[in-house]
């Protein structure tokens, strides 16, 4: 086999770069192709270092950091080729190179980098700023879901009766910033509305020719026996179609619901008269016996008091003006029974609640003791 020394290999190797024609050097040299290839792929390794005798030669440290160097910087050379061929399907799309600018900003400049990418800078800081843009709406946005769903569950949790101060001062506690005011915007948005602030007063006005009686029940509500004194009193149920109104009389010494009636409208008969009738059939009249009421016109009327004037031993009592607390033992039954509805989250119609009523009503008058909160 025929030998080369190292000035010949390294001249070959030389003009081959030049022509940029192996094929053409081979011919020009007279040496096979694939022996200058290896030449080639030794110099590309070691450099200046190669064919300096048998074995690998070893290189001095500066050699092998040139080495190195001169190795990166033909890959690097390779890649930038490769992105130029590629730059018409990169190009397209420049959000691509701002986000690739984004992810390694820290290289060097931002400047720098949309120099060597070929891009405008301005138009990256443009795109930067739309992003950051986009980023504070999409928090904003995660936020008022979470605050919306706190809201939700603080109100369900507390049986739909907190309203937005009570609600702010619960999410507040949970370390949210938030006004009442906006947590009562999300409310409105979100359709919550408290049931405790959502109260209809029922107008019991009594008329100009009504028949008034003074307060005569004992503050303190003592009753030692049956049909000693009843209460009464009218409260409405909302339904899918309007309202109906309900009239109770309580015996205030077993404290169950001797009469009662459910009507559409609060004329008084349909609402005491038919209560009253009620009661003196399931309960016998005993003498003194105190019937109290409010001062609303079903019970103040002249013929509800004709028809309470028939029994001679029977005493009125009504309630002083303004003041609801006289008759609280009848409101809190009332007050009881809606919340069982108001819990439900779900209006029945007046069909469904007449049942109800009554189911209700005759679950109450079966307990064994009878609670008032």
């Amino acid at each position: 086999m025929k030998k080369y020394d190292r000035a010949f290999k390294l001249n070959a190797i030389q003009l081959s770069y030049e022509s940029g024609n192996i094929s053409r050097t081979e011919r020009e040299l007279g040496i096979p192709v694939a022996l200058l290839c290896t030449w080639r792929l030794k110099y590309q390794k070691f450099g200046m270092a190669s064919f300096c005798g048998k074995g690998h030669p070893r290189l001095s440290a500066e050699e092998e950091k040139i080495n190195k160097l001169e190795t990166e910087l033909k890959n690097l050379e390779l890649i930038y080729e490769v992105l130029k061929k590629e730059k018409q399907n990169i190009y397209h799309d420049y959000s691509l190179l701002y986000k690739f600018i984004e992810r390694n900003k820290g290289m060097c400049s931002t400047n720098k980098m949309c120099e060597f990418l070929r891009i405008d800078s301005c138009s990256y800081y443009r795109w930067k700023k739309k992003v950051v843009s986009k980023k504070i709406v999409s928090k904003k946005a995660d936020f008022i879901i979470q605050i919306k769903k706190e809201i939700t569950n603080i109100f369900f949790e507390n049986k739909q009766l907190y309203g937005s101060p009570k609600i702010t001062k619960a999410l507040q506690g949970k370390g949210y910033k938030i006004s009442e005011g906006a947590v009562g915007d999300y409310m409105k948005q979100l359709g919550l509305s408290s049931k405790a602030q959502a109260k209809k007063s029922v107008k019991l006005i009594p008329t100009v020719n009504s028949s008034v009686v003074p307060y005569v029940l004992d503050p303190e509500f003592k009753c030692n026996k049956i049909s000693q004194i009843w209460v009464s009193t009218i409260t409405y149920l909302k339904t899918t179609t309007g309202y109906l109104y309900l009239t109770i009389i309580l015996d205030l010494h077993d404290k169950k619901i001797i009469g009662w009636s459910l009507s559409n409208n609060l004329k008084s008969k349909e609402t005491s008269l038919p209560a009253w009738e009620m009661a003196v059939v399931n309960r016998k009249i005993t003498d003194g016996l105190i019937f109290h009421s409010c001062r609303g016109m079903q019970y103040a009327n002249k013929r509800f008091a004709k028809t309470l004037s028939f029994y001679k031993t029977v005493r009125r009592s009504m309630s002083l003006k303004g003041d609801y607390n006289d008759n609280a033992v009848a409101r809190d039954f009332c007050n009881q029974l809606k919340n069982k509805f108001i819990l439900k989250n779900k209006l029945l119609s007046k069909k469904e609640m007449r049942f109800e009523i009554f189911e209700y009503i005759e679950t109450w008058n079966n307990k064994k003791e009878i609670v008032f909160i």
